[in-house]
């Protein structure tokens, strides 16, 4: 920093010392001209008078003492005197000559000299005699080199003395400085203390005490700030453990304690971490992560819950190990999800493989031997048929995968439902009046729900086709539909097989059936159910079941009013 001062002290000189040299160049220049100016004219009115008195010869060597060069001629241009040299008089004369000793300044080269050049004014006296004085005049780099050296020891003085009341006044600002910060973090602990200050600095005291005042209120609202942080962890639903190097406990969260199984009513600070856990994977993975002493996670699985733990080493500031802070996440649900997103991966391939193995198979037999017209159009039906219930199942994949996808908040409209239960209906009349069945829509006129009407639709059109499929010959379907102050229900009872107590916690299950060889129902895919739960759950309401085996079942949709879906 110093060397950077002092360089740039000696250009911040330089640059003053070059305008003081320029300015006194330029002086000395201008004066040049003013002094060969006034010599003229001094040298006119001398002759003039010598003229005049008559007494020219005693003037020449006054005049040549002076150190004026100088021709006087005749009115016929005969040299009357001079006291230059015979070369340049040779020269000056051809000047002359060329302007016609017309008054005024003209230049010319000296003699023997490399391009330098003189200055002739000639002038004519009042005797009719002219007079031609001769200079060399100094250009302005004369005057440069002149004062040069005085700009360089400007400079390096001028440059030493800027430095100096730089260091100076920089030293001074620094002590200033400190006293001001050690001021500060005086006023910060006590604001109303009264310091023994200089008097120059009497006048920063009042905004001192008023912006340490706004520090001291920033310190309270952080300390503030890491007590609510301290009591937010305390109240987290996650766990926190705090373990120091000795591997004893330095703080715990409640969460924590409840998580690992553990008692609340001991207290676990400073204890060592086994009298919070003595399960063998718990230990083990915290082993690992303690004397690696890196940042890793780990998934324990405890008797009745999955923890994912994720280990943080803890260092000082002089990067020494402090300990180990952990967080504790009940993975529970989240595995148990995957879980089923792997039961549903391997349903779907046993349940596509089953219809493909049968088209393939009777295409083999089609193709390998050959066979009556009846056999073919037997064996193509069994095919049509078994892709018609592929078919099926993508469909019912794709529309439970893309149930989020259509549940779109701006797609919402009045749907009114009595009027599309009649239409789901009609579109099976065939089916309905094959079985005989009788249909009864109990539901008031309009009956309208403020929902999104293709997955409304799916779900009744699942529930209506199950109604009718399981349903026994002349039986009975009855839709009830209330709109309620608070609520929206719709219910669909029938008379068919009924759904035992077991089957109907798993109902509900993708894939599951409880007719699983489907002699009563061949097209279905076991998916039906599944995705009507999980568009009821995507517009925000239930769904439940009352079943007898050969009573029938009766299903009762809710939907809330005060929810995206509400009646209007």
């Amino acid at each position: 920093m110093s060397r950077r001062a002092l360089a740039l002290s000696m250009i911040l000189s330089g640059l003053i010392s070059l305008i003081f040299l320029i300015s006194a160049s330029l002086d000395g220049y201008n004066r040049g001209i003013r002094f060969n100016e006034e010599r003229m004219e001094g040298l006119r009115l001398a002759f003039n008078g010598a003229e005049k008195s008559g007494g020219g010869e005693g003037l020449y060597p006054r005049l040549d003492e002076l150190g004026n060069r100088y021709a006087l001629y005749s009115r016929d241009m005969d040299l009357i005197h001079t006291n230059l040299h015979q070369d340049t008089i040779d020269a000056m004369e051809g000047v002359l000559d060329g302007a016609g000793l017309s008054p005024g300044v003209h230049q010319m080269e000296i003699p023997y000299s490399e391009g330098e050049v003189a200055y002739l004014e000639g002038t004519r006296l009042n005797g009719g005699n002219y007079l031609v004085v001769y200079w060399e005049p100094e250009t302005i780099w004369d005057y440069v080199g002149d004062y040069l050296p005085i700009f360089l020891m400007a400079t390096v003085f001028g440059g030493l003395f800027i430095f100096g009341v730089h260091t100076h006044w920089s030293q001074r600002q620094k002590a200033q400085t400190l006293y001001l910060l050690h001021s500060i973090r005086k006023y910060v602990k006590n604001p109303e203390i009264t310091l023994d200050m200089n008097a120059k600095f009497k006048e920063f005291e009042e905004p001192l005490r008023y912006e340490t005042s706004i520090i001291k209120k920033d310190i309270d609202r952080l300390n503030s700030q890491l007590s609510a942080l301290s009591d937010m962890i305390v109240n987290m639903e996650e766990g926190v453990i705090l373990v120091g190097k000795d591997r004893k406990i330095i703080n715990i969260n409640a969460s924590a304690v409840k998580l690992v199984n553990a008692s609340i009513h001991i207290h676990y600070q400073y204890k060592d971490l086994l009298y919070l856990c003595r399960d063998p994977k718990f230990i083990r993975s915290f082993t690992e992560a303690f004397q690696s002493a890196k940042a890793s996670v780990k998934k324990v699985d405890l008797d009745d819950k999955i923890l994912r733990i994720y280990f943080n080493p803890v260092f000082t500031e002089d990067n020494e190990f402090f300990g180990m802070m952990m967080l504790l996440i009940d993975d529970t649900q989240a595995t148990m999800l995957e879980r089923q997103r792997q039961e549903f991966t391997s349903n779907v391939t046993h349940e596509l493989k089953t219809p493909l193995t049968s088209i393939r198979g009777y295409a083999e037999l089609m193709s390998a031997q050959a066979m009556d017209s009846e056999t073919q159009q037997r064996f193509a039906g069994i095919i049509l048929e078994e892709s018609g219930k592929l078919f099926d199942l993508i469909d019912a994949v794709i529309s439970m995968s893309r149930v989020d996808e259509k549940n779109r908040i701006e797609e919402y409209i009045l749907v009114d439902i009595r009027s599309m239960t009649e239409e789901i209906f009609s579109g099976n009349q065939q089916e309905i009046a094959k079985k005989q069945l009788s249909v009864n829509i109990d539901a008031p006129i309009p009956a309208k729900l403020y929902t999104h009407p293709t997955l409304i639709r799916e779900v009744l059109s699942n529930l209506v086709d199950n109604a009718i499929a399981y349903n026994r010959q002349g039986g009975r379907i009855h839709v009830k539909i209330e709109d309620q102050k608070d609520s929206f229900t719709i219910s669909i009872a029938d008379t068919g097989i009924g759904i035992s107590y077991d089957d109907q916690r798993r109902v509900f299950e993708r894939f599951y059936m409880v007719d699983p060889a489907r002699t009563i129902n061949k097209q279905s895919t076991g998916l039906g159910l599944a995705i009507v739960k999980h568009n009821v759950e995507s517009l925000r309401g239930t769904i439940s079941l009352e079943s007898q085996i050969r009573e029938g079942s009766t299903f009762v949709l809710t939907f809330p009013k005060n929810g995206i879906s509400f009646s209007q």
